[in-house]
């Protein structure tokens, strides 16, 4: 039970980040603000995603 609210919220915090970066992506190409911190934020969800997968992966460490 703990590990599907732990999922639901991963997978809310997910998406939350990602439409949080597109829509700052496409803001700085119009600003032309720092590309350092929509890479940061890539990589950031790049890290999510790999929670969120790493927590519905059937091999999980013991």
């Amino acid at each position: 039970m703990k590990e599907k609210i732990l999922l639901k919220k991963d997978w809310l915090v997910l998406l939350i980040s990602s439409i949080a970066c597109i829509y700052y992506i496409v803001i700085q190409d119009f600003l032309e603000v720092n590309i350092i911190v929509s890479v940061l934020w890539s990589i950031l969800n790049l890290v999510l995603v790999y929670r969120v997968v790493a927590s519905i992966s059937p091999f999980k460490r013991k």
